[in-house]
């Protein structure tokens, strides 16, 4: 891990060590009943993650949506919501999980039914544990 900007979909730690993040950008999710899209992956090292994943759909629009965290290739949440309710459709409160050391996290997005859609998924967290940033140069 770096305090070095490694790109969107990837897990970022502040200088401190004391909080991480991570966020999508915007990324297109066509036809509806979509295979799951890949919006966010990273892996822990031996610190646990007090974490907040929030998803928005970017247009609204009679679609119904959904959102998946796995652990490890295990699913521990799957949400589905409706986008046809305001500007920018979210759910109506972040997923609040605790990530385990060692563990392989990917966050997915798909339509279950309706028109093309755009995604935007954002997470932060307090990091617990002892962690080791290698490079804490700013790339240019």
């Amino acid at each position: 891990m770096s305090a070095t900007f490694e790109g969107l979909s990837t897990l970022q730690f502040t200088p401190d060590n004391k909080h991480a993040y991570a966020y999508s950008g915007e990324v297109a999710v066509t036809g509806a009943s979509s295979a799951n899209t890949k919006v966010i992956e990273f892996e822990t090292q031996s610190y646990y993650l007090i974490s907040e994943f929030q998803p928005f759909a970017t247009e609204r629009g009679g679609a119904q949506l959904y959102f998946e965290i796995k652990f490890n290739d295990i699913i521990v949440v799957k949400t589905e919501f409706d986008s046809s309710g305001s500007i920018n459709p979210m759910l109506d409160s972040p997923i609040k999980l605790i990530i385990p050391p060692f563990t392989n996290v990917k966050v997915l997005v798909g339509i279950e039914s309706g028109t093309n859609k755009s995604w935007t998924v954002s997470k932060v967290s307090k990091v617990l544990g002892s962690i080791e940033q290698f490079n804490l140069e700013v790339k240019e």
